[in-house]
């Protein structure tokens, strides 16, 4: 055994070990594996969306049914959900969930859609962008490049030049 672990209580330590990791996160504040919706996620959820009835959904307060709003004997019934948790009043904001996410669901997948489609774009552009900065700034150097050699070629033949005078004026 090589030390403590400051989460579990040593058996469990000692078994983890022995057994490899445990199949899901053990401690007083377990951190989800992944806070980015998988594409398999996003397929799963809407083929679940898809399979429903179709929607708007609406509540009577504890019953689901379909349509905007709930007619006694004409509206399609649903399903319910569960009665008596806490508070009618929380009872009610349940349903009213549950209804809203026929239409709500569906609309937060669009709009990841879009979303994603806005995302590719920009990165498109900002490519583009980022490309022809760096086009010009190499034209920019290239021409700084050029300059700089000709003022050293200028220098070169300038010194050369006195050179010859003051040998001349020697001679």
């Amino acid at each position: 055994m090589t030390g403590r672990d400051p989460i579990l209580d040593p058996k469990t330590a000692d078994a983890v070990r022995e057994l490899g990791a445990l199949p899901m996160p053990v401690g007083p504040d377990p951190q989800p594996t992944s806070a980015r919706l998988s594409p398999q996620r996003e397929a799963e959820i809407r083929e679940r969306a898809e399979a429903t009835t179709p929607g708007p959904w609406c509540t009577d307060a504890w019953e689901i049914y379909q349509g905007t709003e709930y007619q006694p004997g004409l509206s399609q019934w649903i399903g319910e959900t569960c009665r008596g948790t806490s508070t009618p009043e929380q009872d009610r904001a349940d349903a009213a969930f549950v209804a809203h996410a026929r239409e709500d669901v569906p609309a937060l997948l669009a709009e990841l859609v879009a979303v994603r489609a806005e995302r590719d774009e920009a990165k498109k552009l900002l490519a583009t962008a980022r490309s022809e900065a760096l086009r010009q700034a190499a034209s920019g150097a290239h021409v700084m490049v050029h300059a700089s050699a000709a003022e050293g070629v200028y220098r070169w033949l300038s010194r050369l030049a006195d050179d010859a005078q003051s040998e001349e004026a020697t001679s």
